[in-house]
């Protein structure tokens, strides 16, 4: 008959249950009496809340024995809760460690078993409760959008494991066994499932979290129409996307299709989500040179349009701080009238002029940015910057830090959780470069993407 024991342990100044499995058969007549039950002593951790790839788990146990029998030690991992359990190999000691990977912090599970093994008895032993590691939100991998050439079906998506360090070039091709489009304009990881906007071919592709297409919405006009995405946001349960003839498009995330669609201006860019309304950049670039220079605010729980704001001449680019204020860049004119970028109060409406940009990325209350000219010789000028939304200042200083020249930068992202920054790269000829830069401005990889790098889309565990 196999008995059940409980007792108790202080780990780390915590009190925990331990529970163990005896593995004697007192039932069975004639069989060796069992070796004493190894009694736990003490059991350790260093398991905190912020473990993170990279770290070193330490896990350690002492135990005892009320005679003079053996203990031995064996390790055991489990991948589904505890349903099953296998040894680890070479992990026979008292303590067991090793360097956590993206695997151990998706819910793997640890513990130890302890034998006491004595001549001419039969063995005992006893197992302690399983060590579950705090699992935190995490980056696993990054998805780039290439958009490749207008009109040559050659947009792609690379991905990249953030655990390994691996490149797929056409991951798209690759799991479903077709290009993605032409001209792959933006994406949005929502929930499960993440959203690509390809512009010319009229399109909105949805993926799984293992790049499998779980459909292709294809969004048209009241005459039937094709209409081609841009960009997108989410809020609400839902996703937004706007479409170059001058709608957005509400996307049930459930059934995957387009429940409604609202006018606003021409040609709309990017959209931003504020105090429970979408800001929609409406830049007319289709009319150049009479570009729009409004943004248009829609009231989400009625999706109808509340505002229309005048802004500068050709805005493209917009988001938001962690206060809610919404900023937008305006392109300008591509001559006397420069990009522009421009704080808009969410609530009022009211539009100030923060300085030059030509793109920019929110996290939290810093804005980073960048700003390209010509100098009177066509030579580009670069100036990458960081308008911290408190201060509501503009620095003088590069967010790149140790002295990195990055060349016709074309795409900016920030990864939400490590807050490191991705600069993607283009001669609008060949394949790209990513440069990944830490929080503090130092380059930590820098790999190559495909033609035209149209941002970097984040990953994660949750």
């Amino acid at each position: 008959m196999k008995l059940k024991q409980f007792l108790f342990a202080t780990v780390m100044g915590t009190t925990f249950t331990l529970g163990f499995t005896s593995c004697d058969d007192d039932d069975d007549d004639g069989a060796l009496a069992p070796a004493a039950t190894p009694t736990i002593v003490a059991v350790t951790s260093n398991i905190t809340e912020n473990m993170a790839i990279g770290d070193q788990l330490v896990l350690s146990v002492e135990a005892s024995t009320a005679d003079d029998g053996t203990l031995t030690y064996t390790w055991q991992e489990s991948t589904d809760n505890g349903g099953s359990w296998k040894n680890i190999p070479q992990a026979i000691s008292m303590e067991y460690s090793k360097i956590l990977t993206a695997e151990d912090l998706q819910g793997k599970m640890f513990r130890c078993c302890i034998w006491n093994v004595k001549n001419g008895f039969s063995a005992s032993s006893v197992t302690t409760e399983p060590f579950l590691l705090a699992v935190d939100e995490y980056t696993t991998g990054v998805y780039v959008l290439n958009s490749g050439k207008y009109s040559n079906n050659n947009s792609t998506l690379s991905f990249y494991d953030v655990n390994t360090g691996k490149v797929t070039p056409n991951y798209f091709k690759s799991k479903n066994g077709r290009q993605l489009g032409d001209t792959g304009q933006d994406m949005i990881v929502y929930g499960s499932k993440t959203y690509i906007a390809v512009y010319a071919s009229n399109v909105i592709e949805v993926i799984d979290k293992n790049g499998v297409s779980l459909a292709s919405i294809q969004p048209k006009n009241t005459a039937g129409q094709p209409q081609s995405p841009r960009y997108f946001t989410k809020a609400e349960g839902s996703v937004y996307v706007t479409l170059y003839d001058g709608h957005v498009a509400k996307i049930d995330t459930a059934s995957l299709t387009i429940t409604g669609q609202v006018a606003v201006g021409r040609n709309p860019e990017q959209i931003a989500v504020s105090n429970n309304k979408l800001f929609v950049a409406n830049s007319g670039g289709m009319d150049y040179p009479n570009c729009d220079k409004t943004v248009s605010v829609i009231d989400i729980p009625t999706f109808s349009v509340l505002e229309t704001i005048e802004v500068v001449l050709n805005p493209t680019e917009i988001t938001t701080d962690a206060q809610g204020d919404v900023y937008v860049i305006s392109m300008g004119d591509y001559g006397a009238i420069p990009n522009t970028m421009q704080r808009i109060d969410p609530v009022t409406y009211a539009v100030t002029t923060v300085g030059n940009a030509t793109k920019m990325v929110a996290a939290g209350d810093k804005i980073y940015t960048y700003y390209s000219q010509y100098d009177a010789d066509w030579n580009q000028i670069i100036t990458f910057q960081v308008f911290d939304a408190v201060t509501e200042t503009m620095g003088t200083n590069s967010f790149i830090t140790d002295g990195t020249v990055v060349d016709k930068p074309y795409c900016l992202s920030v990864d939400p959780l490590t807050g490191d920054i991705y600069v993607g790269t283009s001669d609008y000829t060949n394949n790209g470069d990513m440069y990944v830069f830490s929080a503090a401005g130092k380059l930590k990889n820098r790999f190559e993407v495909g033609l035209n790098p149209m941002g970097a889309y984040f990953l994660t565990n949750k």
